[in-house]
């Protein structure tokens, strides 16, 4: 019975020469990397979710916060919506 790995392996050598050149060459990379087989618990968690289904990317964290900087809050008439939110809740 086949392996994963072996599947794998049948299915790089169908592509063609440059397909396969490029998984060389990620390949490669991922293992000269000094970092390689040793990801961060949240990399791990990361990881696991998309492999899983439940997300479908990690975006990076957001660095530019000028969009953000002049943000006003719009006024809403009524009770807090907190405690709307509670009282349906019930």
């Amino acid at each position: 019975m086949a392996t994963d790995i072996d599947k794998l392996i049948e299915e790089v050598r169908g592509l063609p020469p440059e397909d396969q050149q490029r998984i060389r060459t990620v390949l490669e990379e991922e293992l000269s990397s000094p970092s390689f087989g040793q990801r961060s618990p949240k990399e791990e968690l990361h990881r696991r979710l998309i492999q899983s289904g439940l997300l479908k990317e990690v975006k990076p964290p957001i660095t530019d916060f000028e969009p953000y900087r002049n943000r006003q809050p719009f006024k809403i008439e009524g009770k807090p919506l907190s405690e709307t939110v509670i009282e349906e809740r019930r």
